[in-house]
């Protein structure tokens, strides 16, 4: 769920890397436009609206290796959305609606690179951990009843655990990634709540990067699609559908360390809920957004520190809460450089 400037992290924690030739991007744009304008049947949602990816985690970058050694990311996530009452947020027990959500959060993602290479790549572990604060208001229409009920909560607590293995390989100003990323269900979760830090079910997402590099003109540009599998929440018996995700990132280097660019993302639900918990109905949900990121890379005591701010506006939100996503990535290497 979480990563980026490579924020190293999940998918629920964060990255930055990535740009590809004309004849690269094609699939990449037919697949943009594809969601973008052919969202799916009626949209609706993850289960309460949540999807295991964190929209955004990657963005430029995302697919250069790391240099043997541990690393320490470090990310703050936030988030704040709204929706008004045409939209429900269903959570397997009941529906709310004139939703006002905050989540913030902090991120630390270990990983290790060993030496030599993997199947001809470079091969990096880690596992992503936060702790967490979540406030959620809106009414609440109660089931069997019918009965509607101003609610609001906030929770601060520990999150799932991410781990991810992936293998990333470099050629020139070219490289490309593949990775497989999990969660395990042990953040804090009650099937009674609205305002959660856990995801309450087990999941995993496969998916690979691109990331084109010119140290000679220091423009960048990465991509990364994936693939989420969604098991099924054995408390509210309701199975979120598999689910579809592009994140986006351009940079231009300056001379003094500094990179500058856009950011982007795109999520689409393909495949209905399910399960005997989903009794409102097959939903599907999508969203799209486009943001800013500045980075710097500087050294403390003769380590490097790479440091990426971006922040992510939704123009568009089907059956999703919509709104505004921050990041804040520090990467820094433990007995190694970062590239």
């Amino acid at each position: 769920m979480l990563q980026g400037e490579r924020s190293t992290g999940v998918s629920s924690a964060a990255r930055l890397r990535m740009k590809p030739r004309p004849s690269r991007l094609l699939p990449l744009v037919a697949m943009a436009l594809t969601l973008a304008l052919f969202p799916g049947p009626a949209p609706r949602a993850d289960e309460a609206g949540v999807s295991f990816w964190a929209c955004g985690q990657y963005a430029s970058f995302a697919a250069q290796p790391y240099d043997p050694g541990f690393n320490l990311g470090m990310t703050w996530y936030s988030y704040a959305s709204s929706a008004d009452a045409s939209l429900k947020i269903f959570n397997g027990r009941h529906a709310l609606f004139n939703v006002n959500s905050a989540f913030n959060s902090l991120w630390l993602t270990p990983s290790y690179t060993p030496a030599g290479k993997v199947w001809g790549g470079t091969l990096t572990l880690n596992i992503t951990g936060l702790f967490g604060y979540n406030r959620q208001s809106g009414t609440i229409q109660l089931q069997p009843s019918g009965l509607y009920v101003a609610r609001g909560e906030s929770l601060t607590s520990g999150g799932d655990l991410y781990p991810q293995a992936c293998i990333a390989w470099s050629k020139g100003d070219h490289s490309w990634m593949a990775y497989l990323m999990g969660n395990i269900p042990v953040g804090s979760y009650d099937p009674g709540r609205y305002a959660e830090i856990g995801l309450g079910h087990w999941a995993a997402d496969l998916g690979g990067a691109y990331t084109y590099a010119s140290d000679t003109s220091g423009l960048e540009f990465s991509a990364t699609l994936g693939f989420t599998y969604n098991w099924k929440n054995s408390d509210t018996q309701y199975q979120s559908g598999i689910d579809a995700h592009l994140d986006l990132g351009a940079s231009k280097a300056l001379s003094n360390g500094t990179t500058v660019g856009l950011v982007g993302y795109l999520y689409h639900q393909l495949t209905a809920d399910s399960g005997p918990g989903a009794t409102w109905g097959p939903f599907y949900s999508s969203a799209a957004a486009i943001g800013a990121q500045v980075g710097r890379t500087f050294t403390i005591g003769g380590t490097p520190v790479a440091v990426n701010l971006r922040g992510y506006h939704d123009i568009r939100a089907d059956h999703r809460v919509q709104g505004y996503t921050v990041y804040l990535v520090a990467s820094i290497p433990i007995g190694g450089k970062r590239r």
